[in-house]
């Protein structure tokens, strides 16, 4: 589970108080900042796992685009590498599509974006 540090501590400063939109909220990594950011008052969470957000629609990603996010966690991912490696298109248009439209969203909110990385890349061979 990442760790912020405790409420107060000045690594949380720029996080607990603002809006803090999170991809991948259904998964483990996205479910521990879920969890984590939780505790902090003022830390406004939008947890978004894929049921609620595909991050290969843009369309879906940039409906956000009105909300005050100040903060993007982007974990939204294929981590099963036997999926990956059977269809491969269908995991560049997460892996890669997605992190575009979300960045997009970023850029057109004026968000920071924090894009925790795996263990696992895929080149597509």
């Amino acid at each position: 589970m990442p760790s912020f540090g405790q409420p107060g501590s000045e690594s949380l400063a720029t996080l607990s108080s603002n809006t803090v939109l999170i991809t991948g909220a259904d998964g483990m990594l996205g479910r521990a900042f879920t969890e984590s950011l939780a505790v902090f008052p003022g830390c406004r969470v939008i947890p978004l796992g894929r049921d609620r957000l595909d991050v290969t629609d843009r369309e879906a990603v940039m409906a956000f685009a009105s909300t005050n996010i100040e903060w993007i966690i982007h974990c939204a991912a294929d981590v099963d590498a036997d999926r990956c490696e059977k269809n491969p298109d269908a995991c560049h248009a997460v892996q890669v599509g997605g992190t575009e439209n979300v960045a997009a969203l970023a850029r057109a909110c004026g968000a920071r974006v924090l894009f925790p990385q795996s263990f696992l890349i895929f080149d597509g061979n």
